[in-house]
């Protein structure tokens, strides 16, 4: 039993340190994003934070970033470069 107990302790520690160093790499991305002047969504807020519990993958977090945020690209290399 005590074999069984210390893997279930180091399990749940390092359980902790992968969130710790997740939750630093999701308030990082957030700051960043706040510095270069793109708002960062409460939808991609709550997708970092079920990131951060191991809830779901990075890859999961990524697609369904891309998916809602997707917008069709309207003007021409053309119309975009005489905005500019």
């Amino acid at each position: 039993m005590k074999l069984h107990d210390d893997r279930d302790a180091f399990q749940a520690l390092l359980n902790s340190e992968l969130q710790s160093r997740r939750l630093a790499a999701a308030k990082l991305a957030n700051a960043i994003n706040k510095i270069e002047g793109v708002p960062v969504t409460s939808y991609a807020k709550r997708l970092s934070a079920q990131w951060v519990r191991g809830e779901i993958t990075g890859e999961e977090m990524k697609a369904a970033l891309i998916t809602v945020h997707k917008r069709p690209v309207t003007n021409t290399p053309n119309e975009l470069m005489r905005s500019i």
